[in-house]
């Protein structure tokens, strides 16, 4: 933070700091074999014969309750993680499946605002916020204090945006489970979640606690190590897709604010000041700068005002683009009414009336593409339509049915795949609706939807029309414990 000062009408310049089930639980489920027509096999002989129940492991929920985090359009997280310098860092975010993100982020009691917009991490927080992270409390924390600031993910320790995001959070978690161990779901040890039963189970160096009822969904997530460059990660998890709409729209207004957003990785060495000309409409302090980056960029200068030792207003000036090692010059203008009222007190009262600018020039983050941002806010609001003739597109919404006693088809699940591998998906977890209904389960195509929000919002749709959750629906079903 640089200041240039005035007293006594002079201006003076000050230094700046710097599995199958076991035969003997065959016989129990022999009378319900009756509805699994489906799923009957034709022996020599020409007779039918029926495959048994699944009764699914611990592994096997936990590997459908997996698959049912990756299809959701939000996913939230409460918890805290520690960063690589061994700092903790607390979350409280929403997780799009494109990889927007929004939420908060506390150091220290701490809180700063935070977004994923195009794959970059921008925090608005106070100086103090910035000064616990860096472990730093000198005037730097300042520069940046309460404006949006372009972050590494390395300051964090995991990239919010890919790591956090549904499918991929889903794709590393199912990376540590072993499928093939035969571990009866009802020796899983128990805990609560925020007073919600759940089964403790353990993935990998990983932990997971899943619901003991319904979908068994996760409810929350340890991980040790491993994920991205962060330690001790421990999150709670629910799905908000229901939501989406109005995260998206949200994730959009406050990406508008990010045009004068600063990138404090590119080296900005502060220079001198002077004054220009100060009036009762405005006053002006000249800057000097030279951006030490080997990159052109844009360079915003800040001040804060005060004068009697009270805030006179601010200033903001941007130029450039400065080319790379050059020097350039700025004039940081006040025009506010709080310096105006400054101006004229200091001059119809006697005595002294001392006042100085606080200044910085940082380099401006690279302007966003909002486009895209827009389009799948606008996507989300609107779903697509339900149409299985429509095989192309960049996500396929998929439903499983199985037969009731009568022999009618239901709907167990509605899911959302990203790729055309949508059958696979939904094939794979056709054991699992066996499991749950007792009957043949099938999988058939709802549509191909043009983007992912509009997919999810479709969902949504669907699952709102039914009288009830289908029995295998997570995703816009879920109850989540909340802290």
């Amino acid at each position: 933070m640089n200041r240039a000062s005035v007293r006594d009408g002079g201006p003076e310049r000050l230094p700046r700091p710097t599995t199958p089930p076991k035969v003997r639980r065959l016989l129990a489920l022999l009378p319900l074999l009756v509805l699994a027509c489906a799923s009957c096999a034709d022996p020599l002989g020409g007779q039918a014969a029926a495959r048994p129940v699944p009764v699914l492991s611990a592994s096997q929920t936990v590997v459908q309750s997996i698959g049912d985090l990756a299809e959701a359009g939000v996913l939230h997280y409460r918890g805290a993680l520690t960063n690589p310098n061994g700092k903790q860092i607390a979350l409280d975010v929403s997780v799009t499946a494109t990889g927007e993100a929004g939420g908060t982020l506390t150091v220290g009691g701490q809180q700063g605002s935070m977004v994923v917009v195009d794959g970059v991490l921008y925090v608005d927080a106070p100086a103090q916020f910035w000064s616990l992270l860096s472990g730093d409390p000198g005037s730097e924390a300042d520069a940046v204090g309460s404006r949006w600031v372009k972050v590494p993910s390395v300051t964090v320790g995991i990239d919010i945006g890919v790591s956090l995001r549904p499918n991929a959070f889903a794709e590393f978690l199912s990376e540590q489970v072993d499928g093939t161990i035969d571990d009866p779901l009802t020796d899983q040890p128990t805990t609560a979640v925020h007073g919600v039963k759940a089964l403790h189970i353990d993935v990998g160096n990983s932990t997971i606690d899943i619901a003991t009822t319904g979908t068994h969904g996760v409810l929350h997530v340890a991980v040790p190590a491993g994920l991205g460059r962060a330690q001790q990660v421990s999150l709670d998890v629910a799905d908000v897709s229901g939501s989406e709409a109005g995260i998206y729209q949200d994730l959009n207004q406050q990406a508008k604010q990010l045009g004068t957003a600063v990138d404090t990785s590119v080296d900005i060495e502060q220079g001198g000041q002077s004054w220009g000309n100060c009036t009762a409409a405005a006053c002006s302090v000249v800057v000097t700068f030279t951006n030490a980056s080997l990159v052109a960029t844009k360079v915003v200068v800040s001040g804060k005002w005060t004068g009697d030792g009270q805030p006179t207003g601010t200033c903001r000036a941007v130029v450039g683009p400065v080319a790379a090692g050059k020097p350039a010059t700025a004039a940081c203008t006040n025009s506010s009414p709080q310096w105006t009222s400054f101006f004229d007190r200091a001059h119809a009262t006697p005595g002294q009336h001392p006042y100085e600018v606080d200044w910085t020039a940082e380099a401006l983050a690279a302007p966003l593409n909002l486009a895209r941002l827009a389009g799948e806010a606008a996507a989300a609001a609107k779903p697509a339509t339900a149409d299985p003739a429509r095989t192309t597109g960049h996500a396929y919404v998929y439903v499983i049915n199985y037969q009731d006693s009568t022999g009618h088809a239901r709907v167990w699940k509605y899911g959302v795949n990203n790729t055309t591998a949508w059958r696979s998906t939904a094939d794979s977890q056709l054991t699992a609706c066996r499991s749950v209904s007792r009957t043949s389960c099938t999988a058939a195509l709802v549509t191909a939807a043009p983007d992912r929000p509009s997919a999810d919002a479709l969902v949504t749709a669907l699952v709102t029309r039914s009288k009830t959750c289908p029995p295998g629906q997570w995703v816009d079903c879920a109850p989540s414990a909340t802290g």
